[in-house]
């Protein structure tokens, strides 16, 4: 059997869309079977509906018309496929509708201006085709990409699409994206690993002209390594790329290293440090995975850029993932006073996982405490695992538990799922875990 999503009528106005699953004969023999077709989150109804299917033919076809209706704007995403045979047989339709809401997009990629293999135009393409939004261009070491960018933008508000200039700051001794400027810097002056002086030069320089300054994946190759120093005592970054997907996945080692160096910023207090996931894509069919999501009040560079520095979104190459604690909502700080007599306060922890394939693993909550260190470990411990049970709790998981908070503490979580669904339609040879994590919460007195 083969499944395909038609959209047959889409009010935007309205943000309603009607909807075609045909299921089509692929075998002499006569088929028999089920077929799923799961809405996004946001789509009323939001259910996974399947379909029985019996003695089907070769070129016989089966339509069946749905009517949805998108709660808010963004691009969001149909799956359809025959139960017990996802991969072969799945398919997919981008609904697109204008306004406030969830968006996603890929904040590093690359492109024929430096060592990309793809042109912007088909890494704008793949993005959408995928059900995204925005892309960052960041190709190294130059803004000569910018003026193309231009070109696009009077295409991207049709689109409802935006490409963004960025650029990254390619050096021996590390990588770091300037996003929210125009201006380069010069490699020269980061002349040896370890350089505190040098690299706070460079982050005092961007800030000053009002850029975003995340350094891309810490741990990426040895070669490339800022040096412990440099993390340790940098001052003035929003955050650093926890997940680069260019050679390896979010539990692979490097990626992991990349997520302790965030906790362990975190417990210096300093600040707020914004953790994103990232492609860094140097071909087409990478740029979509991993991506980051969140809510924005419109489709535009200042929301975008507004989401790098509040961490209000979670990454993912498929899986999607929030949480609340009290009224803060990931991304944001929740206040609260200590409790009497020493006690800790009570707070509710409201957690949602949704997988498309309703193949949801494990979800993990993690606590850390900002103490003011910086050691070799960081001090973020597991406080709850979670293993979904059932058809449903599989699929769309949802818990509200009661939970002891105290000031200097901030909490995220991650999770895990059989299969990528965004990474696997995006590259069908990159078949990979599901995962998402989500920006902390912080909590403060």
């Amino acid at each position: 059997m083969k499944t395909e999503i038609v959209e047959k009528y889409r009010d935007e106005e309205k943000r309603q869309v009607e909807l075609q699953l045909v299921i089509s004969g692929t075998s002499e023999k006569e088929e028999n079977g089920r077929v799923c077709l799961q809405s996004p989150r946001y789509a009323d109804p939001f259910v996974c509906t399947e379909v029985c299917v019996e003695n089907l033919k070769l070129g016989e076809e089966i339509v069946i018309d749905f009517q949805y209706q998108i709660q808010m704007g963004g691009r969001y995403v149909f799956y359809a496929w025959v139960k017990g045979n996802e991969l072969a047989t799945l398919s997919r339709k981008v609904v697109n509708f204008n306004g406030a809401g969830m968006y996603s997009g890929n904040t590093h990629s690359h492109s024929t201006y430096s060592d990309g293999k793809s042109t912007l135009e088909e890494n704008r393409a793949a993005m959408m085709e995928n059900g995204h939004s925005f892309i960052y261009a960041t190709d190294h070491n130059t803004t000569a990409h910018f003026e193309e960018l231009e070109e696009y933008r009077a295409k991207g508000v049709e689109e409802n699409f935006l490409h963004i200039p960025g650029w990254e700051y390619t050096t021996k001794f590390g990588h770091s994206i300037a996003y929210r400027t125009n201006h380069t810097y010069s490699v020269d002056k980061i002349p040896e690993r370890g350089n505190l002086d040098a690299w706070q030069e460079y982050v005092d320089t961007m800030n000053a002209e009002g850029a975003i300054v995340y350094f891309a994946h810490p741990y990426e190759a040895p070669k490339y390594e800022f040096g412990e120093n440099v993390l340790k005592e940098i001052k003035g970054i929003a955050g650093v790329e926890a997940w680069n997907g260019y050679n390896f996945h979010a539990l692979a080692y490097q990626n992991r290293k990349n997520f302790e160096v965030w906790d362990k910023l975190n417990r210096k207090g300093d600040r707020h440090y914004i953790a994103t996931a990232v492609s860094d894509a140097h071909t087409r069919d990478g740029q979509s995975s991993p991506y980051m999501k969140g809510y924005l009040p419109e489709l535009s560079r200042t929301a975008v850029e507004d989401m790098l520095c509040n961490g209000n979104f979670f990454g993912s190459n498929g899986p999607e993932l929030d949480f609340c604690i009290g009224n803060a909502h990931m991304g944001g700080t929740c206040r609260v006073e200590q409790g009497s007599h020493g006690k800790n306060k009570k707070a509710l922890m409201t957690v949602n996982a949704f997988d498309p394939l309703g193949e949801i693993e494990s979800i993990i909550v993690y606590r850390g405490l900002a103490d003011g260190e910086y050691l070799e470990k960081p001090n973020t411990k597991k406080i709850f695992e979670f293993y979904p049970m059932g058809d449903v709790e599989k699929r769309n998981f949802c818990k509200n538990i009661m939970i002891d908070i105290n000031p200097g503490e901030f909490y995220r979580i991650e999770m895990i799922t059989r299969i990528g669904v965004v990474a696997y339609m995006s590259n069908p040879n990159k078949v990979e875990k599901g995962f998402a994590f989500t920006n902390p919460i912080w909590i403060e007195g």
